[in-house]
């Protein structure tokens, strides 16, 4: 019987002391995060619609690339550096000369080095995927349009 009591109690310290719910994120910091998802998410829309098949992009489609690109940037620059750290120690560094450098190259001119630096980032993001440490929730609180479902105004 006593053992049995024992049980549930490793099961929350073990739960309870994930490294991605470890004290350190603060409110502020995981409504920051928020940014650098939308900035993903902005990020991936662009590139939908310039891989769509086809060589030419219609006028409208190259101003919503734009835009999303635009948007990303925006939303890459409000992420905070200590805010990316606490995430993965390497991940300021690679976000702001990688991704966000990347996206700032290709909206001045569409250059092929900015659409190599972003791929350098999604790399490099997906071979440390394991080992960034984000409070469970954040990425699935932002919408299809980018915004972020609980501040989303109703009309």
């Amino acid at each position: 019987m006593r053992t049995m009591k024992l049980v549930p109690w490793l099961v929350i310290l073990v739960v309870g002391c994930s490294p991605a719910d470890r004290p350190g994120w603060t409110d502020d910091d995981k409504q920051n995060m928020k940014h650098y998802y939308r900035a993903k998410h902005h990020n991936t829309e662009a590139a939908k619609v310039i891989n769509k098949p086809g060589l030419l992009i219609s006028r409208e489609d190259g101003l919503y690339i734009r835009e999303q690109q635009r948007l990303a940037i925006s939303e890459a620059k409000l992420v905070k550096d200590e805010v990316l750290a606490k995430a993965h120690p390497d991940l300021p560094k690679h976000w702001r000369e990688e991704f966000q450098r990347g996206l700032e190259l290709e909206v001045d001119g569409g250059s092929i080095t900015g659409q190599l630096l972003i791929g350098t980032f999604v790399d490099w993001a997906n071979r440390e995927r394991s080992n960034f440490r984000v409070p469970k929730g954040i990425s699935s609180e932002i919408d299809n349009d980018g915004t972020s479902i609980t501040n989303r105004s109703k009309n």
